[in-house]
């Protein structure tokens, strides 16, 4: 776990209790990049507000989340969907019994920005190891763009400190270091795509292709 991060998500997701969906999650069923043949893998699946629309849609789902409090919450309401684990420590073991669910999509909705480089590499590699050829990568996160950038605590050029962990991606960056093994078929970046009460976050959206 994100050293900066350590008992935030615990306490948050004790009191977060809201079960509307994401625009992205409403966004990549509207465009028919997914359907009810998909095979969802959500990673950082929270309080699961996504995760129970894709299955209230009859989407087949799994999801991880490192938050034992969040984990305990969406396993009282359904059972055998979600399972705890911090994906920067995800054993061979672990990888095999994701390879033998044949994933054909990944959804990482506001995750990125909670990693470091080296976590969001190791994101990227498990993504590439689980996901069959061909299957999607749906991501959406904070960019250097977004106001937050400019609070708390400076830990780095792109990396800050509020009451928790953020560092904001450079786009472009992220792009050409995932090259080598993911087609970028969609790209948005931008304000107003993902408000919620006063927070209106820039934001980038990409769809990614598994080579």
């Amino acid at each position: 776990m994100n050293k900066y991060n350590l008992g935030y998500w615990e306490n948050f997701y004790k009191k977060f209790f809201y079960n509307k969906p994401s625009n992205f999650a409403k966004y990549i069923l509207k465009k028919k990049y997914i359907n009810k043949k998909s095979n969802i893998l959500e990673i950082g699946s929270g309080n699961g507000r996504d995760t129970f629309y894709f299955l209230k849609k009859k989407i087949n789902c799994l999801s991880i989340d490192k938050s034992k409090e969040a984990i305990s919450r969406n396993s009282k309401k359904i059972k055998n969907v979600f399972i705890r684990l911090d994906i920067t420590k995800v054993s061979k073991k672990k990888i095999s019994f994701f390879k033998r669910k044949q994933i054909k999509h990944i959804y990482a909705r506001f995750l990125l920005h909670t990693l470091t480089s080296k976590e969001e590499e190791k994101f990227f590699n498990f993504c590439d190891q689980v996901l069959v050829k061909n299957g999607l990568l749906f991501v959406e996160f904070r960019t250097t763009l977004d106001p937050l950038i400019k609070i708390g605590k400076v830990l780095s050029k792109n990396e800050r400190f509020t009451d928790h962990y953020r560092r904001f991606i450079e786009v472009k960056d992220l792009i050409k270091s995932l090259k080598r093994k993911f087609k970028v078929i969609y790209y948005k970046k931008g304000f107003g795509l993902a408000k919620f009460e006063k927070d209106n976050p820039n934001i980038c959206r990409l769809i990614l292709r598994r080579k």
